[in-house]
């Protein structure tokens, strides 16, 4: 951010800018620049505010990190809460996807009712996140309240409750099976959501309850789903509430950026957070290249986030890869016999363009497309047929052999490269930037679906100039 500054000539820009071109890989090779004579403008900074994103998946007890090592170290995944959709012999950690933990309850708006006279909730709750916080508000009166999941088929689908009036207690329960026979009763009361939302219309938040051990310091609520929150768009801009994505509502919610606040751990609350006394230290490096600005050669560009060009699918990036078979929404096999998931969403264009970034993450992403259909085509008949592909991401896997990354140091199994979209001059070998300023685009994200994945990404981060 830029201080003074009044009376020049590049002020007229911008005394501060959002360094943002994240496209999921930020581990390797990810190029922040763009072609010659576009150029973002910032008078005379003086300092800089950063916010990493960053998890710690480091296994001190198998993964040798020192400076004295020599080449890579092979992964291990170190410990990962019940939730977590990584194998055990995964080249990621599944913290990564930062899974719903025993840590977290959701606190849903609305009310709930107990009923002992009948034969389930008309829609029951649907996890002992939801579970534990609804009957913390059905049962105000009592002094102690135990929570406990599991499967039992002697008791009622989905949240239960077991009332002590001579203690005043009350033992909650959330059965994770199906369908078990048994009713509602006076000894095993349902908990039920009363007048319940459509799906992707609840509101409300995550709360991370802290536990005893030293080393666990989260605190508080995440951002609110819904309300203005967290939410997903309704068709055409993205195809998540038609399938019925987790991600849309914080009732189905299972993972994702939502339960990484900072400071929260990413294991159950009975797991020991390990190695508190063996902290991981790391050091940013930033290289910044910059060169005066000439009006009559520089064209100001801006990030599309801020200007409302963003080309977003997800919750508003986030959403979840299910792992895919027959009948499951979004979910085909290709050319391979590899399962793939796909979702796909229309936008109207703002802007032009002169860099795109597709945000994709590994080890499930891809590729990302968006076509470009003719001004007045509407919007819901702009597919890949009768549009024009503008912009083609195809992330790069270390260790796959790859020309273009085989030899180097990036040659890295388990790491991604994710190269972005430019457009330029003619001289640079590149097509002029994109002017898509009300032109119908179809974007459509694709995924590995082999394995489930919480908080995959799908969205587009141009920098565009009006």
């Amino acid at each position: 951010e830029a201080a003074g500054g009044e009376g020049r000539e590049a002020a007229a820009q911008s005394t501060r800018q959002w360094f943002s071109s994240g496209n999921g890989g930020e581990y390797r090779k990810t190029y922040h620049g763009f072609a010659p004579g576009y150029a973002m403008v910032v008078d005379s900074p003086t300092h800089l505010q950063m916010a990493p994103m960053q998890i710690d998946t480091w296994n001190r007890e198998a993964m040798d990190i020192s400076a004295r090592r020599q080449g890579p170290v092979r992964f291990v995944p170190g410990p990962q809460p019940r939730a977590s959709l990584a194998p055990a012999d995964a080249a990621h950690s599944g913290l990564l996807e930062c899974p719903m933990t025993t840590r977290l309850t959701k606190v849903v708006d609305g009310a709930y009712a107990v009923h002992a006279n009948a034969s389930s909730c008309a829609e029951p709750i649907l996890t002992y996140h939801e579970c534990f916080e609804a009957a913390r508000k059905v049962f105000t009166h009592v002094v102690s309240v135990s929570n406990a999941s599991g499967a039992d088929a002697r008791r009622p689908v989905g949240c239960s409750a077991a009332l002590r009036p001579s203690s005043a207690s009350v033992s909650v329960f959330f059965n994770e099976m199906a369908s078990p026979p048994t009713a509602c009763s006076v000894a095993h009361q349902c908990v039920c959501p009363v007048a319940p939302k459509p799906f992707g219309q609840a509101t409300g938040a995550l709360r991370y309850h802290p536990t005893s051990q030293p080393a666990d310091v989260g605190r508080g609520f995440a951002a609110r789903f819904g309300g203005g929150g967290k939410s997903c768009a309704a068709w055409p801009s993205t195809d998540l509430i038609e399938h019925r994505n987790p991600t849309c509502d914080i009732r189905h919610y299972q993972g994702g950026q939502w339960a990484c606040n900072h400071g929260w751990s990413l294991l159950d609350a009975e797991q020991q957070i390990p190695w508190a006394d063996r902290p991981l230290v790391f050091v940013h490096k930033f290289r910044f290249y910059v060169q005066p600005y000439v009006p009559a050669y520089h064209t100001p560009i801006r990030l599309g986030e801020t200007a409302g060009s963003a080309l977003l699918l997800g919750s508003p990036w986030e959403y979840d890869v299910p792992r895919c078979a027959e009948g499951v929404p979004g979910c085909s096999r290709d050319a391979h016999g590899m399962w793939v998931h796909k979702v796909v969403g229309k936008h109207v264009g703002k802007h032009t363009f002169v860099a795109l970034n597709n945000h994709c993450h590994a080890p499930t992403c891809l590729a990302m497309e968006v076509y470009a259909c003719a001004k007045g085509t509407p919007l819901e008949a702009c597919d890949t047929t009768a549009g024009k592909l503008v912009c083609r991401t195809a992330p790069v896997y270390g260790g796959t052999g790859s020309p273009t990354e085989q030899g180097s140091r990036f040659d890295e199994a388990g790491y991604i490269a994710i190269p972005d979209c430019f457009w330029g001059g003619a001289e640079w070998g590149l097509e002029p930037p994109q002017q898509l300023d009300g032109v119908p685009l179809h974007i459509v994200k694709t995924c590995n679906a082999t394995l489930g994945h919480y908080g995959e990404m799908a969205g587009g981060q141009p920098w565009v100039y009006s």
